[in-house]
């Protein structure tokens, strides 16, 4: 007698696999091999990871439109089945199947679109923080702002693409119509955030990205400016800290 562990791994190879045949330990009082009621089932469980991928990438639905995002995530089913019982959990790299699955060569931007829709999910999952007061940053001494240490809302996201990802993502999310997107427009550092209950996703103003990338990694806010800076002639600290107040995106600091 097989253990019960490897009834189950057969169980769920075939389930997902419809060239296998029907593991031996599966029966039924009207038949020997169910075939029939197998394949009903095995088609539910299709049925509900297709709406549940559906629902974690609205976007990607849309621009594949239902009969390509059915055939896309069956293959990408049959490839990563889920390993958590939490469907909001299950999708995380479905960015990377769709940048290289070869039907879909001529749209390389799906593949961070779907990252992006992966990271709001995220963020609409992360923990509630409260922000910080301007005021206190105001009250910081001038001389001592580039020894400051910021910490970040714990629902923070960063992702940055060659594509223009924000715009294309809100044109078939938040648009009423949607948009023709010019793709040569050139890529997007994206923001993805909850400040409160609703899920915001913001295009990045230049440097912003290197940093608030390096305040992650716990730079002050001197050594991470100046790396933006390098990196972006248009890099601008106070526009860029603005932006990051008015957000909540700042929840708290240390002086060094």
């Amino acid at each position: 007698m097989p253990a019960l562990r490897d009834l189950q791994s057969a169980f769920a190879r075939s389930l997902l696999d419809p060239a296998r045949p029907i593991p031996a330990a599966v029966t039924s009082h009207t038949a020997r091999q169910p075939k029939k009621r197998f394949d009903v089932y095995r088609n539910n469980v299709y049925f509900g990871l297709i709406e549940a991928l559906a629902a974690q990438f609205p976007a990607i639905a849309r621009l594949l439109g239902q009969e390509m995002f059915v055939e896309t995530a069956k293959a990408y089913i049959a490839e990563h089945p889920p390993t958590s019982p939490l469907l909001f959990r299950y999708g995380e790299t479905f960015g990377d199947f769709l940048a290289q699955a070869k039907p879909l060569e001529d749209y390389p931007y799906l593949g961070d679109v779907a990252r992006l829709e992966w990271l709001w999910m995220q963020a609409y999952h992360g923990a509630d923080h409260t922000p910080l007061n301007p005021e206190e940053l105001g009250a910081i001494p001038t001389d001592r702002l580039d020894g400051v240490r910021f910490d970040l809302h714990p629902t923070m996201r960063l992702l940055s693409s060659p594509y223009p990802i924000v715009s294309i993502w809100h044109t078939n999310i938040v648009d009423e119509e949607v948009t023709p997107v010019d793709l040569t427009q050139g890529g997007d550092d994206a923001l993805i955030m909850r400040p409160a209950l609703d899920v915001e996703i913001q295009r990045l103003r230049p440097g912003a990205m290197t940093m608030l990338s390096q305040l992650t990694q716990g730079e002050t806010l001197g050594r991470a400016s100046a790396l933006a800076a390098e990196n972006s002639d248009e890099f601008d600290i106070e526009r860029v800290l603005t932006d990051l107040l008015q957000s909540s995106l700042i929840t708290g600091f240390a002086i060094d």
